[in-house]
Protein backbone atom coordinates (compact mmCIF):
# COMPACT_ATOMS: atom_id res chain seq x y z
CA UNK A 1 0.00 0.00 0.00
CA UNK A 2 2.64 2.49 -0.07
CA UNK A 3 1.69 3.32 -3.81
CA UNK A 4 -1.81 4.29 -2.27
CA UNK A 5 -0.10 6.35 0.66
CA UNK A 6 1.97 8.49 -1.94
CA UNK A 7 -1.37 8.85 -4.34
CA UNK A 8 -2.96 10.71 -0.97
CA UNK A 9 -0.25 13.00 -0.53
CA UNK A 10 0.40 13.98 -3.90
CA UNK A 11 -3.52 14.67 -4.16
CA UNK A 12 -3.85 16.64 -0.42
CA UNK A 13 -0.29 18.63 -1.99
CA UNK A 14 -1.78 19.05 -5.61
CA UNK A 15 -4.79 20.98 -4.20
CA UNK A 16 -3.56 22.18 -1.25
CA UNK A 17 -2.35 25.66 -2.72
CA UNK A 18 -5.99 26.53 -4.31
CA UNK A 19 -7.99 25.73 -0.50
CA UNK A 20 -9.47 29.06 0.32
CA UNK A 21 -9.43 30.04 4.34
CA UNK A 22 -13.23 29.17 4.67
CA UNK A 23 -12.48 25.79 2.50
CA UNK A 24 -9.23 25.12 4.98
CA UNK A 25 -11.66 26.08 8.44
CA UNK A 26 -14.28 23.29 6.92
CA UNK A 27 -11.44 20.79 6.13
CA UNK A 28 -10.45 20.85 9.88
CA UNK A 29 -13.98 20.13 10.57
CA UNK A 30 -14.13 16.32 8.44
CA UNK A 31 -12.79 13.21 10.00
CA UNK A 32 -12.71 11.95 6.86
CA UNK A 33 -11.87 12.39 3.11
CA UNK A 34 -13.31 8.88 1.19
CA UNK A 35 -17.04 9.33 2.07
CA UNK A 36 -18.28 11.06 -0.39
CA UNK A 37 -16.77 8.53 -2.41
CA UNK A 38 -18.42 5.88 -0.62
CA UNK A 39 -21.76 7.70 -1.00
CA UNK A 40 -20.77 7.89 -4.99
CA UNK A 41 -19.95 4.17 -5.07
CA UNK A 42 -23.16 3.41 -3.69
CA UNK A 43 -25.23 4.60 -6.44
CA UNK A 44 -22.54 3.17 -9.20
CA UNK A 45 -23.74 1.82 -12.55
CA UNK A 46 -27.60 2.87 -11.59
CA UNK A 47 -27.63 0.45 -9.15
CA UNK A 48 -28.42 2.67 -5.89
CA UNK A 49 -27.26 0.66 -2.65
CA UNK A 50 -29.09 2.48 0.47
CA UNK A 51 -27.34 2.74 3.64
CA UNK A 52 -29.71 -0.26 5.26
CA UNK A 53 -28.43 -2.58 2.78
CA UNK A 54 -24.76 -1.26 2.60
CA UNK A 55 -25.29 -1.52 6.71
CA UNK A 56 -26.47 -5.20 6.25
CA UNK A 57 -23.97 -6.28 4.19
CA UNK A 58 -21.22 -5.10 6.21
CA UNK A 59 -23.20 -7.30 8.76
CA UNK A 60 -22.36 -10.30 7.22
CA UNK A 61 -18.38 -9.57 7.05
CA UNK A 62 -18.74 -8.78 10.78
CA UNK A 63 -18.91 -5.23 10.58
CA UNK A 64 -21.54 -3.88 13.01
CA UNK A 65 -21.71 -0.30 11.42
CA UNK A 66 -25.58 0.52 11.43
CA UNK A 67 -27.03 3.65 8.99
CA UNK A 68 -26.42 5.69 11.38
CA UNK A 69 -22.49 5.15 11.10
CA UNK A 70 -22.57 5.18 7.35
CA UNK A 71 -24.41 8.80 6.60
CA UNK A 72 -22.12 10.15 9.16
CA UNK A 73 -19.15 8.55 7.21
CA UNK A 74 -20.25 9.48 4.27
CA UNK A 75 -20.81 13.13 5.49
CA UNK A 76 -17.24 13.28 6.71
CA UNK A 77 -18.51 13.85 10.37
CA UNK A 78 -17.51 10.79 11.38
CA UNK A 79 -13.87 9.19 11.14
CA UNK A 80 -13.38 5.75 9.19
CA UNK A 81 -11.03 3.07 9.95
CA UNK A 82 -8.76 1.23 7.89
CA UNK A 83 -10.70 -1.54 8.72
CA UNK A 84 -14.08 -0.37 7.89
CA UNK A 85 -12.31 0.95 4.36
CA UNK A 86 -11.88 -2.74 3.81
CA UNK A 87 -15.17 -3.68 4.71
CA UNK A 88 -17.24 -1.66 2.88
CA UNK A 89 -14.81 -1.87 -0.29
CA UNK A 90 -15.57 -5.67 -0.25
CA UNK A 91 -18.97 -5.10 0.88
CA UNK A 92 -19.76 -2.28 -2.35
CA UNK A 93 -17.35 -4.70 -4.58
CA UNK A 94 -14.75 -1.91 -5.60
CA UNK A 95 -11.23 -1.49 -4.99
CA UNK A 96 -9.85 0.20 -2.76
CA UNK A 97 -8.01 2.54 -4.48
CA UNK A 98 -11.20 3.60 -6.23
CA UNK A 99 -11.62 5.79 -3.22
CA UNK A 100 -8.34 7.50 -2.81
CA UNK A 101 -7.65 8.10 -6.70
CA UNK A 102 -8.64 11.50 -8.10
CA UNK A 103 -10.46 9.89 -11.08
CA UNK A 104 -12.70 7.07 -10.78
CA UNK A 105 -13.93 5.45 -14.17
CA UNK A 106 -15.87 3.26 -12.71
CA UNK A 107 -18.30 5.98 -10.91
CA UNK A 108 -20.72 8.20 -12.20
CA UNK A 109 -19.09 11.62 -12.63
Amino acid sequence: MPHLTSAILALIVRHAHILRPEVNDNLRRMKNFVGPRIREARYRHGQKVTQEELAARLQTLGLGLDRTAISKIEAGTRPVTDIEIVAICKALDIGVDVLFTETRPDLPR
